[in-house]
């Protein structure tokens, strides 16, 4: 008998135990087999929920941030190569006009010392037939032209016979040089005075 009043006894301290629980979170009494209590459960739920969302949140920023970076590194990369790009066709550009212009001062400088070839070749007029001197003819012009067409035609002349452009050539090249630039400088004379 005294077993059974053990027992009975030990049957009796679990269930006063079990009724009589305390939530370890909050300290509430509770009943159940839990250690935590249902408000307890709730509110840490509702926590991991708001800390789901934060970190979900989280991420779209900086998903948004990392995609703004990227686009505006992108602009950049583009604007710079468009620069890249007009500054080649530029340099192409000036290439290929000094190009035309070297292969124009070249077909110049070759027509000027054919002209003075056949000149040196050609015999001299005879003095009796010699054409009288026409300024509007040496400056290309027509007989109607006005004070700033002549200056225009004649400082076009002076750089087209300029003797430093010759200088290493031969002297019979720089003495037909000499004669037009004399004849463009009386020319001018004639026509301004």
């Amino acid at each position: 008998m005294a077993g059974v009043a053990i027992a009975a006894a030990a049957g009796f301290v679990v269930w006063w135990r079990r009724s009589r629980r305390i939530c370890t979170t909050c300290g509430q009494r509770m009943r159940g087999e839990s250690d935590t209590c249902t408000a307890c459960l709730d509110a840490a739920a509702a926590n991991r929920a708001a800390a789901e969302r934060a970190e979900v949140l989280r991420q779209q920023v900086a998903a948004r941030r990392q995609r703004a970076e990227r686009e505006e590194r992108e602009e950049k990369e583009r604007a710079l190569a468009a620069q890249r790009a007009q500054e080649e066709t530029q340099r192409i550009n000036l290439a290929e006009v000094r190009r035309r212009h070297e292969e124009a001062e070249a077909a110049r400088r070759r027509a000027d010392e054919e002209a003075a070839r056949r000149a040196r070749e050609s015999p001299p007029p005879p003095a009796s037939s010699a054409a009288p001197f026409d300024p509007y003819a040496v400056l290309g012009l027509t007989g109607d032209a006005d004070l700033f067409a002549i200056r225009a035609a004649y400082v076009q002349a002076k750089s087209r016979y300029d003797l430093e452009s010759v200088s290493h050539l031969g002297e019979d090249v720089q003495q037909h040089y000499r004669d037009k630039a004399e004849a463009v400088d009386r020319a001018y004379e004639m026509l301004v005075s």
